[in-house]
């Protein structure tokens, strides 16, 4: 108890030292000292999470910082607080990259940690609409996909091969959404156009063609 009294007393020195200073810096190392003694020494999850939170609202384009956080919300079960703390710091974030990033963590917090499937697409979905980016489509590849929201899948798979850089990628991508679109909308042409130009892209490819032969045939 006593060694206990001794670690409050010095949270609160560093508290009252923490307000004096004027060095960012050196602040927010003093406020991730502080979560580390709440967190080792007190063994006090909650008031550790919450210096942690400070830390990141300090400095969100410290990633280390970020790790922290989500490893203590993990632990004391506090994630969706930390759903919370990546809102409200991207929303205040001076860099658009800062934003960005946590609304990345945001989304995959969700989508992950929490399985909040209907959230996590409404966050990828704003980020899709800032950039176009692999990760983001591939992730609402996989959420549209457990949702079953076909025709939503089917945008973000058009998507995914403007985006694919590669031929043989964008093929994959087009027989994926002419498979989608066949069997989970139940529409043989639009899978067929999906087809044709697979075709274009590649003249070569024997797979279109067969593809495009068993449509023809079953018609």
């Amino acid at each position: 108890l006593e060694e206990r009294s001794q670690w409050e007393r010095l949270l609160v020195c560093m508290e009252a030292y923490k307000g004096a200073m004027d060095d960012p810096g050196r602040k927010l190392d003093l406020v991730v000292d502080m979560s580390s003694i709440a967190e080792d020494r007190l063994e006090d999850l909650e008031r550790s999470f919450y210096l942690a939170a400070e830390a990141v609202q300090t400095a969100p384009h410290r990633t280390d910082v970020i790790d922290r956080l989500e490893q203590i919300g993990q632990r004391a079960g506090l994630l969706e607080q930390v759903v919370a703390v990546y809102a409200a710091t991207a929303e205040e974030a001076e860099s658009t990259e800062d934003a960005m990033s946590l609304m990345r963590r945001k989304a995959e917090l969700l989508k992950n940690e929490l399985a909040d499937y209907e959230r996590a697409v409404d966050e990828y979905e704003k980020l899709r609409e800032l950039e176009q980016d692999r990760f983001v489509l591939e992730a609402l590849d996989e959420l549209y996909s457990v949702l079953e929201r076909w025709e939503k899948l089917a945008e973000v798979l058009r998507d995914e091969i403007d985006l694919a850089s590669d031929i043989e990628e964008k093929l994959l991508y087009y027989y994926r959404l002419a498979d989608s679109v066949e069997e989970n909308l139940d529409d043989a042409n639009r899978s067929m156009d999906v087809l044709k130009e697979a075709y274009l892209l590649n003249t070569d490819k024997m797979e279109t063609l067969l593809r495009l032969r068993r449509l023809f045939d079953e018609k």
